[in-house]
């Protein structure tokens, strides 16, 4: 865990051995290959689901930018909902398996609604969004069960690498610290391999089949279909635990270890299970609030990433979209998305081979909630070029009468590079640090509350927009988004100094 007195460790310089074992076990291949076709289904969506509010389903742009931000705060407080149901009921594995069925049926019901006239057009695809969105709840069950089966291969074979002079636990928190960092970066790298693949494919499907959005939202239900029956494959592989209620079993089993020792009477030790119940469930709800709160600034975080599929796309229609160096192809403005997610993969290594080390032992040591600052001033800077360039397309609007601009699309590109910076430093930043900052028995629930932060963002960002009111400034908005991340930067930075980490409250 990086959140503590221990040196950050760069991605390819960790244990071979371990990493070796994170990304070739049978169990993990199956995760990394449902997670290459969520984020092709979440992108190919997301890609299009703006211009689908807008070319299909004629609403306004303002109006369209609501609904997708509505779309998305349903997706991200089902999480909630799938948490409650995963930790409580039925475990990581049938939550997941659960509600991604129930996005397949949303998906299927979406291509057909787009088949229809506007009479059931508009009503059929608002439910059909609706159940896309409720099955997103099942994506924190998801990250969880994976990464438990990483944790549990990972402590089964760590005893042949035992050091001399090093204890088990010391062992253990260094592979678990280890293959965690691990396994997050590397679903992150898949996720990002398939968001840039749906994102690339279906702009381009839809330019094809004439402008419908058909096989567009066929494509994402196939994905998805693919993806389910691959991670429903790999059971036979799987760990299955039911969620574990009353705290971290590790601590449990010291204090009955404890109780045995210093309790002979069997009412005695009674009561004492019971004390000790109560007070490890009022530690574990610290450490729950203490971690939520210190990550709260990701509301504006999410906010502003999620601008990418909307006003930066209304931003490239009305630039000159033709680039002559690629023989005057002209890119749809729906697939400048597609450089973030290349860019994505791109600076991954870059981040964690180049970047983290260099700072690491150059500027100050690195956790994980200083890299998630840094993706916070990357984000803030990402909208300032955003609204320099408005200022560049509105002032050569105003020498033409029509309504577009001789701007190059490609002076989109350094605000796409910087979002991509700040991507790869926040994902995985955060995943690793909330699964090692929530007890065992609540891990699904705070990457289910951080998921919800995405639907507050969304909500602020509805707040914003209704505040500026439809005839506001695409220049004063976008300065308002950079506005928005300059704060989160600086709440980030009072709580990455103020964070005191789990680990270290225990000594």
């Amino acid at each position: 865990m990086e959140d503590t007195d221990e040196k950050a460790v760069p991605l390819l310089q960790e244990k071979t051995e371990l990493q070796q074992h994170v990304l070739t076990e049978g169990l993990t291949m199956n995760v990394f290959a449902c997670e290459f076709f969520e984020g092709l289904v979440a992108k190919g969506l997301f890609a299009v689901i703006a211009l689908f509010f807008l070319e299909s389903l004629h609403y306004d742009e303002n109006t369209a930018t609501e609904l997708v931000h509505l779309f998305m705060f349903t997706s991200s407080f089902s999480s909630i909902v799938g948490a409650v149901i995963s930790d409580g009921y039925i475990g990581h594995y049938k939550t997941t398996l659960s509600f991604f069925s129930l996005q397949l049926c949303g998906l299927t019901l979406l291509c057909t609604a787009t088949l229809l006239d506007m009479n059931w057009r508009r009503p059929l695809s608002f439910a059909a969004l609706f159940l896309s969105g409720i099955g997103g709840g099942g994506r924190p069950a998801f990250l969880t069960f994976g990464c438990d089966q990483v944790m549990w291969s990972v402590c089964r074979k760590a005893a042949s690498n035992l050091e001399s002079g090093e204890s088990r636990a010391d062992l253990m928190a260094r592979s678990q610290g280890t293959a965690s960092r691990q396994y997050f970066s590397s679903m992150y790298m898949f996720k990002k391999t398939g968001y840039a693949v749906g994102a690339l494919l279906n702009p381009a499907i839809r330019v094809r089949s004439g402008g419908t959005f058909f096989y567009v939202f066929l494509l994402c239900a196939c994905a998805k279909a693919t993806g389910i029956l691959i991670f429903w494959s790999g059971r036979q592989h799987y760990q299955f635990e039911k969620p574990d209620l009353d705290g971290d079993s590790d601590e449990r089993d010291d204090l009955l270890k404890n109780d045995g020792q210093n309790s002979t009477d069997r009412n005695a030790r009674s009561d004492l299970r019971k004390t000790q119940a109560v007070l490890r469930s009022w530690e574990n709800m610290k450490s729950v609030i203490s971690a939520l709160l210190v990550l709260a600034p990701l509301i504006f975080f999410t906010a502003l990433d999620l601008q990418v599929g909307s006003t930066w796309i209304f931003q490239a229609r009305i630039m000159n979209c033709t680039i002559s160096w690629l023989g005057n192809y002209t890119v749809p403005p729906d697939q400048m998305p597609v450089l973030t997610e290349i860019l994505d993969v791109l600076v991954v290594p870059l981040v964690h081979m180049v970047i983290y080390p260099f700072v690491d032992k150059y500027v100050t040591r690195l956790t994980d909630l200083r890299k998630i600052l840094g993706s916070f001033i990357c984000v803030t800077g990402a909208f300032v070029m955003s609204g320099t360039l408005q200022i560049a397309i509105d002032t050569d609007r105003k020498k033409t009468s029509s309504g577009f601009s001789d701007v190059s699309i490609q002076w989109q590109f350094p605000q796409y590079v910087a979002m991509a910076m700040a991507v790869a430093m926040n994902v995985i930043a955060r995943t690793d640090f909330a699964y090692h900052e929530a007890p065992k028995s609540m891990k699904t629930a705070v990457n289910a509350v951080i998921e919800s932060f995405a639907g507050i963002g969304n909500g602020l960002i509805i707040v914003i927009l209704l505040s500026l009111g439809p005839n506001a400034s695409k220049v004063v908005t976008m300065y308002v988004f950079a506005g928005v991340g300059a704060l989160g930067s600086v709440v980030m930075a009072f709580c990455s100094e103020m964070y005191v980490p789990r680990s270290m409250r225990k000594r």
